[in-house]
């Protein structure tokens, strides 16, 4: 074992080098640094069997497993590890206790921290192992997937870039000014609402909201914002319905639910296929990517709710109704302070105007229903969209969920 030296770490490497080139020439045996492999060495260790390549230590020696002082130094070692590991010992006791050997005896071997067992060798080629760990990979958490960490570290990465766009939108002075002109409409808004709602559910108890919203004279972004208020509107009846009720749920609030769910599952379609494209062709990638994760959270709530809405109790319906409506308030207020004044800002009338139309006809061709594993983004949700829109009005028709009254 070499004694400590006042040498950098690539001096002492290379004298280790040159010492183990002298002793393999003198012996007659080829150079092993320069011809052997590391798994190459790794396997005469293995087979040499009284050596533990487990607890293997970087200390000077050839690396052939059959050098008597290195073969006892693994042994003493490897000894060394399970004693502590049965003791259970500090980590800072036994960083205290190498520390006091190593000052004290220079005799013994200087004791690194372990970096955890080595994986066994194998005859697989390099090519071969990396394709083998991406296919455990893809088995653990899905095709094309890193693993789980990189996912959430990429997911937690876009929240921190939307959070400082948003941020940086809260202080521009036209983003302010259009978000205050469109609020101002907020209060006509409601009253409009309120009126559509009342008058619907006057006529029938499952009144179809999605085919009476009357978009004439209003541009992208009141369309938008109107649909807001509508589902903010029928959360705050149905809540308050619930809360008012007996044990079980009547028409009037399955009514009600059914028309969050559609209206919700509408509009989130319609978003995906025109407006977050559109966002995402203009630089702001990280505010699109966001709103979609909040949709994804949205319709999963939604499916939850759609699956318990026929059950007699209805506190977990409740329960799960309020989460939905949460988290949607949330995104739509997050939608009013900055995405919708951005859209207006970056788009000329003309630009609006072609994004409702594409909007308005997305109505008719989106599901009425949350499908969590539905494309959400151009071209595949557009295709997708009109296929499984057609099977969910069909199941909203034999179910019975809509009644059209005259208006």
């Amino acid at each position: 074992m070499h004694r400590p030296t006042e040498q950098s770490h690539e001096e002492h490497v290379e004298a280790g080098r040159r010492g183990g080139r002298g002793r393999s020439k003198a012996s007659g045996d080829s150079d092993p640094v320069e011809t052997d492999s590391p798994a190459k060495k790794q396997r005469s260790i293995n087979k040499a069997g009284d050596y533990d390549p487990d607890f293997a230590k970087d200390d000077g020696l050839p690396n052939d497993g059959k050098n008597p002082g290195r073969v006892e130094a693994g042994k003493k070692a490897a000894n060394t590890r399970r004693r502590n590991a049965a003791n259970k010992p500090s980590q800072s006791q036994d960083d205290n206790d190498q520390s006091s050997k190593q000052s004290n005896d220079d005799n013994q071997p200087s004791k690194q921290p372990s970096h955890g067992k080595m994986h066994r060798p194998t005859k697989q080629s390099h090519e071969e192992h990396v394709k083998a760990g991406k296919k455990g990979a893809d088995a653990r958490w899905g095709k094309g997937s890193t693993g789980r960490s990189s996912g959430k570290q990429s997911g937690l990465q876009v929240q921190d870039e939307a959070k400082q766009a948003i941020e940086e939108l809260s202080k521009d002075p036209k983003i302010q000014s259009l978000k205050e002109k469109q609020n101002g409409e907020r209060e006509q808004e409601i009253k409009e609402c309120q009126q559509l709602l009342q008058q619907a559910f006057m006529q029938s108890s499952k009144p179809d909201l999605a085919l009476m919203m009357n978009p004439k004279g209003k541009n992208l972004i009141q369309v938008i914002r109107m649909e807001h208020r509508l589902v903010e509107q029928l959360g705050e009846r149905l809540t308050s319905m619930l809360t008012q009720s007996g044990d079980q749920t009547d028409d009037a609030i399955l009514g009600m639910a059914f028309n969050i769910m559609k209206l919700l599952s509408i509009h989130a379609a319609c978003e995906e296929m025109v407006v977050y494209p559109m966002l995402k062709s203009k630089g702001h990638n990280a505010l699109a990517k966001q709103a979609l994760e909040e949709h994804t959270q949205m319709k999963s709530d939604l499916v939850e709710l759609d699956t318990i809405s026929n059950q007699q109790d209805q506190s977990e319906f409740l329960e799960k109704l309020q989460k939905c409506l949460d988290d949607t308030l949330h995104h739509v207020t997050e939608e009013e302070d900055s995405l919708l004044p951005l859209i207006e800002s970056l788009n000329s009338q003309s630009e609006i105007d072609q994004m409702l139309v594409q909007f308005l006809e997305g109505h008719m061709k989106s599901p009425t229903r949350p499908h969590l594993d539905a494309p959400t983004e151009p071209p595949a949700n557009i295709e997708k969209n009109v296929e499984v829109a057609k099977m969910d009005m069909q199941m909203d028709i034999d179910e019975g969920r809509f009644e059209i009254p005259a208006m």
